[in-house]
């Protein structure tokens, strides 16, 4: 469930969140399974935090607005 709301945020699938969440791979175990470099996972993981962070912090800010 975690994963399709972080590929839905991203906008395209994120296999890399996946090993990372439910298998403890650090990033370059995870550039490793995926033929990409520790530095394009590090970032990708990065931008999708970011999206995550935005994301709830919207709706958080809708949900008090809808409290009031």
């Amino acid at each position: 469930m975690a994963t399709r709301r972080v590929s839905a945020i991203n906008g395209k699938p994120t296999p890399n969140y996946k090993f990372g969440l439910f298998h403890g791979l650090t990033d370059s175990e995870i550039a490793q399974n995926l033929n990409k470099s520790q530095q394009a996972v590090s970032k990708s993981h990065a931008r999708a935090l970011k999206k995550m962070r935005n994301f709830l912090e919207t709706a958080s800010k809708r949900r008090s607005i809808d409290e009031r």
